[in-house]
């Protein structure tokens, strides 16, 4: 199967303000990472190209893979507007970062006291920060602790 490659790219003005524009590579890429390293070659084209087009400073530009389709349909109980929110420590500073897991699965993973996640949740979270950095810092990250939460102030359910 072929996915598409996006390159979103951060052009920044002497404002100094943000822009920020997403292009699609044109050529598609094997999702089992075998031809990545061409569509990193590809998007540092697009950037070189990019670059000469604009008198912005291109801070920064990030490439998204698109595989579309998962598997599995959403869960009829399936909410958005609640989350698992998982603490963690960065290894190197140890600061305090975060992320998050909307419509977390409370089919599964039952509750422990004052909103934190069970520990099976907190085992899975645990792989997930092992999976990832945060994308702040790129630092690496190990999963503190779990909790859910609700809708955040000032949104509202989508119907």
């Amino acid at each position: 199967m072929a996915v598409g490659c996006y390159v979103e790219v951060e052009f920044e003005d002497a404002g100094p303000a943000i822009a920020t524009r997403v292009y699609k590579l044109r050529d598609d890429y094997a999702d089992d990472g075998t031809d990545w390293d061409t569509a990193v070659t590809d998007a540092a084209a697009l950037i070189t190209q990019l670059d000469l087009a604009t008198m912005d400073h291109i801070k920064s530009h990030t490439l998204k893979f698109k595989v579309v389709d998962s598997g599995a349909a959403a869960n009829v109980a399936a909410n958005n507007n609640v989350e698992a929110f998982t603490r963690c420590v960065g290894d190197v500073f140890g600061n305090k970062l975060s992320f998050s897991v909307p419509a977390w699965d409370d089919v599964t993973f039952d509750k422990a006291p004052n909103g934190l996640l069970s520990a099976a949740y907190q085992a899975i979270a645990n792989q997930i920060a092992l999976l990832t950095r945060d994308p702040a810092t790129s630092q690496e990250w190990t999963g503190e602790w779990s909790q859910s939460r609700g809708m955040k102030r000032g949104q509202r359910l989508v119907k």
